[in-house]
């Protein structure tokens, strides 16, 4: 039973909490078995069965019937098993089936889930990047950056911006890269600013204290535009707003959790880097993996070897 299991693929036990037997210890055990079936009683018995016909022997037809019942036998049992093990190929490649479209009808919900929550972010940086009124305020507190009223209203509604948890900080640079004002005063950083960006989701970065990741959104302010001057090229940005987000906060959480109940089930966020694939996030077995763990693309022993087209 337990060799038609590994046969058929499917090692009885093996979807319970217990560990299945080993293939080579049921060997073992039916080797045992033998062994002491025939240096016990069975041996004299087979030896009776197969001793020709004589005055102390058994009839010939009584012993052509019980070769012909143990034929029969072997052959019942033989169709048994092989039955059990077609009906157990056949449950397992239903159950294959079924887990292959589970797990594609997963991948596609938490695609569409990472698209609706990076629309989000967007849709926060566009309208800071459109709106007149905060063009406006970012302009008076960067030519008044000691008035307290102009500080405030600025801070007025970068706070709620921020939002709690929603962003780890709010950062105002001005064009040169300078960092002017930080939701909490606490938050630093650096950025990159192009002259004339537009909105800009960066990539999952490790922050400066190499044990945390972190995720930017650039958001360029640039003056309102003079009225008559719609057909005219947009001006430079005047100042750069960096939503900072923490993905462990959402992100990692949201891609992380298994719609079902699952012991083994794990989702993971890779990117292709030439040759590499880099886990963009926590691991099951490694919750600092992110960022740090690559593995070679075309090992196909390796969930990252299985991205070799992505890009």
């Amino acid at each position: 039973v337990v060799t038609l299991g590994y046969v058929s693929g499917s090692p009885i036990g093996y979807e319970r909490e217990s560990v299945p037997m080993a293939l080579l210890t049921a060997w073992a055990f039916i080797a045992l078995n033998l062994g002491l079936l025939l240096s016990g009683g069975l041996g004299p018995v087979l030896s009776a069965w197969m001793r020709p016909a004589d005055g102390a022997g058994r009839p010939k037809s009584e012993r052509v019937f019980d070769r012909r019942l143990l034929a029969g036998t072997v052959a019942v049992a033989g169709l048994i098993a092989l039955a059990g093990f077609f009906l157990a190929r056949s449950a397992q490649t239903a159950a294959r089936a079924r887990a292959f479209k589970e797990l594609e009808a997963i991948a596609s919900l938490k695609a569409e889930h990472v698209v609706q929550w990076r629309q989000e972010r967007m849709g926060e940086a566009r309208f800071l990047h459109r709106t007149p009124a905060v063009a406006a305020d970012v302009a008076t507190f960067l030519a008044r950056p000691e008035d307290p009223a102009v500080r405030a209203a600025l801070l007025g509604w970068l706070e709620p911006i921020k939002g709690g948890e929603r962003y780890a900080a709010v950062l105002l640079f001005d064009a040169g890269g300078n960092l002017r004002l930080a939701v909490p005063e606490s938050a630093g950083g650096t950025a990159a600013l192009p002259a004339n960006a537009g909105l800009m989701l960066g990539d999952l970065a490790i922050a400066a204290d190499g044990r945390s990741v972190h995720l930017d959104l650039l958001a360029p302010i640039r003056p309102p535009p003079a009225p008559g001057s719609a057909a005219a090229p947009p001006p430079a940005p005047i100042a750069f707003i960096m939503l900072r987000l923490n993905p462990a906060q959402f992100l990692y959480p949201m891609i992380r959790d298994w719609p079902v109940p699952s012991a083994t089930a794990e989702l993971l966020l890779v990117r292709r880097e030439g040759d590499q694939a880099v886990f963009l996030g926590p691991l099951r077995h490694r919750p600092a993996a992110a960022l740090l763990e690559r593995r070679p693309v075309h090992d196909a022993a390796l969930p990252g070897g299985r991205v070799r087209a992505a890009r």
